[in-house]
């Protein structure tokens, strides 16, 4: 009996040494939870500000639901929902040891990218700061500062990488790459202009469900019956105007110029119901070494790519290379709405 009650002491005191230690450790390099880490409720962040070395960003929440980057450009839907859903799901994966702490709040003040996220545009404080560093050697996590405390790791479970993916300062990287920002029920007239090709040129406009007005842009083309109409090519084209998008931005292209002094290939305008005007303007751009077709099928060399145009949007703001396969269902001629499909 005297026995088993020492090894049950001898048990007990080490338990409690065990424990002393571990909670002194952890106490002393860090008093954030990890439940207090995550911003479960991202529906009511408002803005986040992100900085580092290159510069600073701003991302705040519009009152139409999107949100824009700078207040210059919408931001794509996917790459918001991505940084939301990391703040949401970020927890503290461990402290730092003690020997590691001097290290890291010397690279935190120098190095770090920060993130401060409100829940109200216009307050001066914000919810959240986070400071981060890249991944430490072992791979666990990124080495953080929350809120001015303690750095230690943090990391999304489940998931291995470096988290400051979510939170970049490039803002091309933000964009939305939407050549159109509407909607089909708010799309009011679309016209499509081939300068060097006028009697291919049309305007089409929704007049009701499934049903539309096409007409030549040329008073030189008669028009064709609508009875004619194939409907099938009818509501692709009208589907595929908000889905298109551009492949990516190239505002620095050095011979952008030379471009843009040049005759277009095509003019899309589109207008909404609010008679508002977006447009796109399209060139051939010329064979370099990334294009995969360089002859015709008799061998001869080709000028200019088959498989990408140059583009000019956003209010002539932007320009940008978008494929042709993706916007095939558009770069139609007028003819074409009035040739039946094959039984």
């Amino acid at each position: 009996m005297n026995r088993n009650f020492f090894y049950i002491l001898i048990f007990a005191v080490l338990a409690a040494a065990a424990y002393f230690f571990i909670a002194r450790r952890h106490t002393s390099t860090l008093s954030v939870s990890g439940d207090s880490v995550a911003i479960t409720d991202t529906a009511a962040i408002q803005k986040i500000v992100i900085s580092d070395k290159e510069g600073t960003l701003t991302l705040q929440r519009e009152k139409e639901g999107r949100w824009s980057v700078n207040k210059r450009y919408y931001v794509a839907a996917p790459t918001i929902k991505s940084t939301l859903s990391t703040l949401y799901r970020l927890h503290i994966y461990s402290p730092l040891a003690q020997s590691a702490l001097n290290t890291a709040q010397n690279s935190l003040q120098k190095n770090a990218r920060t993130v401060a996220v409100f829940d109200d545009a216009t307050a001066s404080e914000p919810l959240r700061r986070f400071a981060l560093l890249g991944l430490n050697n072992s791979k666990q996590g990124n080495i953080a500062q929350i809120d001015g405390q303690a750095p230690c790791l943090v990391h999304i479970p489940g998931f291995e990488g470096d988290i400051r993916a979510n939170f970049n300062t490039d803002i091309t990287l933000w964009r939305d790459r939407s050549v159109f920002h509407i909607s089909p029920e708010a799309i009011a007239s679309v016209q499509i202009e081939y300068p060097a090709m006028p009697q291919y040129s049309f305007s089409f406009q929704p007049a009701a469900k499934d049903s539309f007005i096409i007409q030549p842009l040329s008073a030189q083309t008669p028009p064709l019956p609508a009875v004619a109409m194939n409907m099938l090519a009818a509501n692709n084209f009208f589907k595929s105007i908000p889905t298109l998008q551009i492949e990516a931005f190239e505002n620095e292209y050095i011979r952008k110029d030379s471009v843009l002094a040049s005759a277009p290939f095509c003019i899309i305008s589109v207008k909404d119901t609010a008679q508002q005007q977006q447009q796109l303007t399209l060139w051939y751009k010329p064979i370099n070494e990334r294009s995969k077709t360089l002859t015709d099928r008799q061998g001869n060399p080709l000028r200019f790519d088959l498989d990408r145009f140059f583009a000019q949007l956003n209010e002539k703001r932007d320009f940008a290379i978008v494929q042709n396969y993706h916007f095939q269902p558009i770069l139609v001629t007028y003819p074409s709405f009035f040739i039946k499909n094959s039984p």
